[in-house]
């Protein structure tokens, strides 16, 4: 299972990881950002905070949100497939 790099993310990016590739670290908090496109298949988001973040067409197949903070998150047109939402909060916005 890959993990998001969190570091030096914020700097590099500020609030925006468009048609990121996703690879080895923890990813830990980020909430408020646009992962619009990011290919994020199998990443390990748990325990992460991503309130307010946008998920828009990112691949989001496998990835584990076991515990994870999702609250006013945007996941439109996003692939899900197997990805894990055990004991994840959960106010979705799923098109």
């Amino acid at each position: 299972m890959r993990t998001l790099v969190a570091k030096n993310l914020s700097k590099r990016f500020s609030r925006k990881l468009k048609s990121a590739q996703i690879e080895s670290k923890r990813f830990l908090s980020y909430n408020m950002q646009d992962f619009t496109q990011a290919d994020a298949a199998g990443t390990n988001f748990q325990e992460a905070d991503l309130s307010g973040s946008r998920f828009y067409r990112a691949n989001l197949k496998d990835a584990d949100f076991t515990g994870a903070t999702l609250r006013s998150t945007s996941l439109e047109d996003t692939s899900l497939l197997g990805a894990v939402f055990k004991n994840a909060i959960l106010e979705v916005s799923i098109k």
